[in-house]
């Protein structure tokens, strides 16, 4: 097989459900703008800008992402972009990238879990 088949035939990355509020900015910008990352995974997520124009020149965007209590800085590659925001494709340029996008998805998922348990014992309370 050709490695063009290889690729067409992979699934797409699991995507996560959640609302983190990040800082960004174009990669020679100096102001910052808030936004919010939506449906994340371990090779990109959606942006939502909340009106941010992306210039079209700008390929690259840097996300600041408070985790863990720490401040922390993802490269990321625009790919798409829509009214609502942008695609993005996250730039792992060494193994401790990888490992954070990983912890980042991580933390929300046992976020999501957290709040699931709750709803589930106020169910069975209720019931």
């Amino acid at each position: 097989m050709e490695k063009d088949q290889l690729t067409n035939n992979q699934k797409p990355a699991t995507r996560t459900h959640t609302k983190i509020a990040v800082l960004f900015k174009a990669s020679y910008e100096r102001d910052f703008s808030q936004g919010s990352l939506h449906n994340i995974s371990l090779t990109g997520a959606f942006l939502f800008n909340s009106g941010v124009d992306i210039h079209k020149d700008q390929k690259y965007v840097n996300l600041y992402i408070k985790l863990n209590q720490r401040n922390r800085k993802i490269l990321a590659k625009v790919v798409w972009k829509s009214e609502q925001g942008y695609g993005l494709q996250f730039v792992r340029t060494t193994l401790q990238d990888k490992k954070l996008i990983d912890d980042l998805i991580y933390f929300e998922e046992q976020k999501n879990k957290t709040k699931q348990n709750i709803l589930r014992n106020i169910f069975k309370k209720v019931a």
